[in-house]
């Protein structure tokens, strides 16, 4: 139903497709196939028919019965061909990380800079809020990399 919607530079694996769920799982290098295809089946279960699907508007369709339910567009999968692709999470930054000064020096409990303590990269926090514009994690990563190198330098 949505495979259209992929855009062309998330393609960047070959896809796998099957006739059947239970076919698709059966190729995919995962541990439980049993249960990955139990997961699929609580899915569907979950989930209502879409009408009139647009993926730009939020349409409420919720599962409700799952462990983590989906808050919106949980389409069931009930049309072939079922289509998977291979997948790599990465970590661009933490939204949770350690709070540091404009000097790249860690923050204690106390409000205070730890001595001889500092970071960069995807262990900072606070930054940003919910969201981050595209680029400013590798950007933040450069440029207090530079001064946390340079502070730690100097304070040695």
């Amino acid at each position: 139903k949505t495979v259209h919607l992929l855009e062309g530079r998330y393609q960047t694996s070959e896809p796998i497709s099957a006739d059947t769920l239970e076919a698709l799982v059966e190729q995919l290098d995962i541990d439980d196939r049993p249960q990955a295809v139990t997961t699929l089946a609580q899915y569907n279960e979950a989930a209502r028919d879409a009408q009139g699907f647009d993926p730009s508007r939020k349409d409420g369709l919720a599962t409700k019965s799952l462990g983590i339910n989906k808050s919106n567009w949980a389409l069931k999968l009930d049309q072939p061909p079922f289509v998977a692709y291979s997948a790599t999470g990465g970590i661009t930054f933490t939204f949770g990380g350690l709070k540091i000064d404009e000097q790249a020096r860690v923050i204690g409990t106390d409000w205070r800079p730890i001595p001889g303590l500092y970071t960069c990269g995807e262990m900072v926090g606070g930054l940003f809020h919910d969201n981050y514009p595209g680029g400013t994690g590798l950007v933040s990563g450069a440029v207090f990399g530079r001064i946390a190198g340079r502070n730690a330098a100097t304070a040695s």
